[in-house]
């Protein structure tokens, strides 16, 4: 019986930190962002979305690799998705969107949405780096 009694704790629990994106990936997926923005500046839309497909290529890679704890997956790749669905390139084809959305995610901060590509492109760049560890 003491042993029972002994495992018993006072019932006082310490509050557990929610994961967040680890600062590495964050600086890496930013980073991407950040050059869809300046592809956008340049008045390069084309290239801005060759940028994003290679952001969404790594976000994916990310989630699919666990590296983006589950609250951050549907923000993060809803947005990355939205970044390439805004950017008119008159060479690019219509790409296949993705359903593959984890299930029931604890609430994030949206990412704010921008007036026009390049400001989404930002807002997506400051998002990551705020949820980053």
């Amino acid at each position: 019986m003491l042993l029972v009694a002994a495992g018993c704790g006072g019932g006082e629990r310490e509050p557990v930190a929610a994961p967040e994106l680890a600062s590495a990936l964050a600086t890496a997926l930013a980073g991407r962002s950040d050059a869809v923005a300046a592809k956008l500046e340049a008045n390069d839309p084309c290239g801005a979305r060759l940028e994003a497909a290679a952001l969404q290529a790594e976000t994916i890679s990310a989630v699919n690799a666990l590296l983006v704890p589950p609250r951050y997956q549907e923000e993060l790749t809803a947005s990355v998705s939205a970044l390439i669905a805004s950017i008119e390139c008159p060479d690019a084809q219509n790409s296949d969107e993705n359903d593959g959305e984890p299930t029931a995610p604890a609430p994030v901060a949206p990412v704010a949405t921008g007036s026009n590509p390049a400001e989404a492109a930002r807002n997506l760049s400051a998002w990551l780096r705020a949820n980053s560890g």
